[in-house]
């Protein structure tokens, strides 16, 4: 994972230039940010409802909208990263 980030930014970096790769950092940034936050609020809600009777009902219940953002914000991250490696077989052919 580390080793493609680093790898796209290279390639933007000798394409596009020092600007564009750092709003690209910058946007890969927020998305590792968004998804940190995502996962601590899933991890609040499922020790909030530890202690309950239903608790796996009640767990589905609160975390299904935090799981469904989660899983968005992967397939948009896995479509981005699937183009940005195409674009990089190019660049190195």
């Amino acid at each position: 994972y580390v080793y493609a980030q680093s790898l796209t930014l290279i390639a933007f970096v000798l394409e596009y230039g020092i600007i564009n790769t750092l709003v690209i950092a910058f946007c890969m940034l927020i998305i590792m940010f968004v998804m940190f936050f995502l996962l601590l609020e899933l991890f609040l809600n499922c020790l909030e409802c530890q202690n309950d009777n239903f608790y796996f009902k009640r767990a589905f219940a609160e975390c299904l909208p935090i799981l469904t953002m989660i899983t968005l914000l992967l397939l948009a991250e896995s479509i981005v990263f699937f183009v940005l490696r195409n674009y990089i077989i190019v660049l190195v052919y």
